[in-house]
């Protein structure tokens, strides 16, 4: 297990990419910033999505929330129509580019703009 120090040092080594380009990251630690455009929950799974470029289905790239850390990030819903970063590796779920967030710091709300 990473400490939280190891952990913020990985998120900043990553590239910072556009949600566009996620999928040609697969794979790849990699920070995406981009607008959440939506965001949704499935009260079946209790799991939340950050959908970006479009809303769903037609979205680009998204970040998802499992039943197992929506405790973490129960502020979720307010980053919908807001510049954030999310870090992690990209996978493909269902042919679209997703990054799966577990812990806290893989979230990032811009209070600005980001640099």
């Amino acid at each position: 297990m990473l400490r939280p120090i190891a952990t913020l040092l990985l998120f900043l080594q990553a590239a910072t990419i556009n949600p566009e380009d996620a999928a040609k990251n697969v794979g790849k630690q990699v920070t995406v910033e981009g607008v959440v455009v939506q965001v949704t929950h499935s009260a079946k799974s209790n799991t939340t999505f950050l959908n970006f470029c479009a809303p769903f289905p037609k979205h680009c790239f998204n970040a998802v929330v499992f039943e197992s850390a929506q405790a973490t990030f129960s502020d979720v819903a307010s980053s919908e129509g807001k510049k954030v970063r999310v870090s992690g590796v990209v996978q493909l779920y269902q042919g679209k580019p997703e990054i799966v967030l577990t812990k806290h710091e893989q979230l990032v709300v811009a209070k600005n703009e980001f640099r």
